[in-house]
């Protein structure tokens, strides 16, 4: 196994490979194989050397890292002289929106990213330097499946976030859709992480983030389900902090408020054609899309998801969006049932009457 150790020269960041050396940006890669030497601060006649004997016109046109060579570490703080190396994250549901966007800003910042989808070939459009893998959290035999291929890798971050969305009266909702939505959720998230958990105890260190949603905070009408999986998923957080701390691993939940990433498009609805709850029901969904559609870009969760990932103190939640601040600060001063009636109200369902 290959340990490599990116050093920090100036304002860019270099690695030295064999017989020269080629300056990594924060897009560029090299292929690197046993046997070769990665130091640190090269110079920029060495970069161009190598460049040019492998192929290349400019260094940053190199192929990517043979990630099945190198063995992942923990990061240390990069200091001027000093070197730090690669960390493995895991990103669920990292074809599109949220996870894409995580995936991202993981990758720009040196991680190795390993990025799931149901089916990893039908990704249309692929994030460079992720490493896309079938997982589907719906089946058990795929999650074992995925884990069993990581053969060794040494995952230091794993990022929840692949889930669905529906919404429906309590009353219509298909038990059979319910438990699909908390397996996908809840129960393949929950499965995943036990399945990691015991490398990351060996090694004392890891990182667990969870994206849930304010609306495990702020629960809607109509979005029972949902609200109930993602209440789940940030208990399960919350009180596993406890237990896992004494051995270096951080777990928490970053909660989101609206965001336009065209979930609504994909939301899934159940509503009957007669059903007494549809005007209401339409009021509510209605005010929801609208607000989503204005709501704040996946980059931006992405940025909270990053520091999350990187704070040295881990917070049991991050929020952002939806003016987080002051609604967790309202929830914390008013009365319940003030923030009920001011929810009902602001999604145009109104107060709850009698015999309604």
């Amino acid at each position: 196994m290959l340990d490599v150790r990116i050093g920090v020269g100036g304002a860019r960041r270099n690695m030295q490979v064999a017989r020269g050396a080629v300056p990594v940006g924060r897009r560029s890669r090299i292929d690197v194989t046993p046997g070769d030497r990665i130091a640190e601060n090269p110079s920029r006649a060495a970069s161009h050397r190598l460049a040019r004997s492998l192929g290349s016109r400019t260094p940053a046109d190199k192929t990517r890292i043979d990630y099945r060579n190198v063995r992942t570490h923990q990061f240390g703080t990069a200091h001027k002289g000093k070197g730090y190396v690669v960390k493995t994250a895991i990103v669920t549901g990292a074809s599109s929106g949220i996870g894409q966007a995580v995936a991202t800003a993981l990758v720009d910042r040196g991680y190795r990213v390993i990025g799931t989808s149901r089916n990893s070939s039908t990704v249309s459009d692929p994030t460079r330097g992720v490493e896309y893998r079938d997982l589907d959290l719906t089946d058990r035999d795929s999650i074992r499946s995925f884990v069993d291929a990581l053969d060794g890798v040494e995952v230091d971050v794993l990022i929840n976030n692949a889930g669905e969305s529906q919404c429906g009266p309590l009353e219509e909702l298909p038990v059979d859709a319910v438990q699909r939505l908390f397996q996908l959720n809840v129960f393949g998230a929950v499965e995943l992480t036990q399945l990691l958990l015991p490398g990351m105890r060996q090694r004392r260190r890891g990182k667990i983030i969870n994206v849930g949603s304010m609306l495990a905070s702020f629960p809607l009408a109509y979005r029972s389900s949902y609200v109930a999986t993602k209440a789940a998923i940030k208990g399960f957080a919350t009180a596993a902090r406890y237990e896992l701390l004494p051995f270096g691993i951080d777990i928490t939940t970053v909660e989101p408020g609206s965001i336009a990433t065209g979930l609504s498009g994909r939301r899934t609805k159940y509503i009957g054609s007669r059903s007494p709850y549809e005007q209401r029901f339409s009021s509510a969904i209605s005010v929801l899309d609208a607000r989503e559609a204005q709501g704040i870009s996946a980059t931006k969760v992405a940025r909270t998801v990053v520091k999350a990932v990187e704070d040295k103190k881990t917070l049991p939640l991050y929020a952002v969006g939806s003016n987080a601040p002051v609604v967790f600060l309202a929830r914390r001063l008013m009365p319940r049932t003030v923030i009920e009636s001011v929810m009902a109200k602001a999604y145009g369902i109104g107060a709850r009457t009698r015999g309604a």
